[in-house]
């Protein structure tokens, strides 16, 4: 369960948000302050990327829930909530389990893992590979590896007044209007991306668009393997 404390820990650092946007922004600026505290293998680490794809409704907290409130596998209650998956993009490899960057911040990942996961840089994270396939440890590679990591993810609306106000208000102009609110899903995007990474990636990208990479090693093995 997490205290009421954490949370105004994370709001005297950063801000009460007003909205989603504010808090995807300020969830960047806490885990670029990790990296800039760190003394660690974490040191220098910052975000290049974070990118949400979430929709309103209420979910069980089976496995987080909000402020105050113990999650309860056996026996769950369901809360209004955003959720959908998240999209993170590391400078470097953590130095400790990726998942503690989100401690303390009241966003809570779930499934998930390492990988590109259908995500927004799904096209760098392959070419990256398919060259590192190729080349395996010959030469090193002119542009460093896309760190990348996706989970389920989950924002309980009572644990940020001001954006649960804010979609409140637009509840009721909705009511107003004669829609039913009850069957409304509402559906949030954020974008995150440090400048210069989308330039960078797509000269990448352009770069190596043209190789033919029938010949890798990866393909004349599972060839073999599949006679």
């Amino acid at each position: 369960m997490i205290s009421k404390r954490v949370r105004d820990r994370f709001v005297a650092q950063h801000g009460e948000p007003a909205n989603l946007d504010e808090l995807g922004r300020a969830l960047v600026d806490h885990i670029n302050n990790l990296g800039a505290s760190s003394k660690g293998r974490d040191k220098g680490q910052r975000v290049l990327g974070l990118v949400w794809n979430i929709s309103s409704g209420e979910q069980c907290n089976s496995h987080n829930s909000p402020v105050g409130i113990p999650s309860s596998f056996s026996d769950p209650e369901r809360f209004p909530a955003f959720y959908g998956r998240v999209w993170l993009r590391l400078a470097k490899p953590p130095g400790w389990s990726v998942n503690d960057y989100f401690e303390g911040t009241c966003c809570h990942v779930g499934s998930g893992g390492g990988g590109s996961y259908d995500g927004p840089w799904d096209q760098i994270y392959e070419m990256w590979h398919k060259q590192h396939r190729r080349w395996r440890t010959r030469i090193k590679l002119d542009y460093p590896e896309p760190i990348l990591y996706s989970w389920t993810f989950t924002i309980w609306l009572q644990d940020w007044p001001l954006i649960e106000k804010h979609y409140s208000k637009l509840d009721m102009l909705d009511m107003i209007k004669g829609v039913r609110v009850d069957y409304l899903k509402r559906n949030h995007t954020f974008t995150y991306e440090a400048e210069g990474i989308d330039a960078a990636d797509g000269k990448y990208i352009q770069q190596y668009a043209e190789i033919d990479y029938s010949f890798c090693r990866d393909n004349l093995l599972n060839e073999i393997f599949n006679d």
